[in-house]
């Protein structure tokens, strides 16, 4: 037992002395580009360069937009309250999936920017309970239907029991 106690301590303290050795070097020194000249490229408005910076931007954002707590009766509709913002510009579908079992729970089709879902049925039956689920919004391109990318949102949804179930 001491062998081995001893040998990981060892061990420890070479990976230790290791790192720091790591650390302590000395990085390759940099060197400037001679041919480097100072100032913008000649013909680029700044103001043309930022509009172009902000469409990159905008163009990777995805605005998300769904109910945090739906809820529905078992064999009914749900108040998933997911919209597509009219100023998005871009398609987005989503899916709802439990935590627990992966299990998908519900997924929309395509929604156009100024677009909703108010309510809809899940795509599985359900017991009455809470759900702990991960909703994923997938976006596209608007003219090409491009997948973009996603984004992802955590929600309990409550099933209620049936009217009269129970009593």
């Amino acid at each position: 037992m001491l062998w081995l106690i001893l040998a990981v301590l060892i061990g420890g303290m070479g990976a230790a002395w290791g790192l720091a050795g790591a650390r302590t070097a000395t990085p390759e020194r940099l060197e400037l580009e001679p041919n480097a000249v100072v100032g913008a490229v000649p013909g680029q408005d700044p103001a043309e360069r930022q509009a172009e910076l902000e469409r990159v931007v905008e163009a990777g954002m995805l605005t998300i937009s769904i109910n945090a707590t739906p809820c529905g009766k078992a064999g009914g509709r749900v108040n998933w309250l997911i919209e597509n913002p009219a100023n998005q510009g871009k398609y987005i579908r989503v899916e709802v999936q439990r935590q627990d079992t992966g299990e998908l729970v519900y997924k929309t089709g395509a929604l156009k920017p100024g677009t909703y879902v108010e309510a809809a049925e899940p795509d599985t039956e359900l017991a009455a309970g809470e759900y702990a689920c991960t909703a994923m919004f997938y976006s596209y391109e608007l003219e090409s239907e491009e997948y973009i990318g996603k984004a992802a949102a955590e929600i309990t949804l409550t099933i209620q029991p049936e009217e009269g179930a129970g009593e």
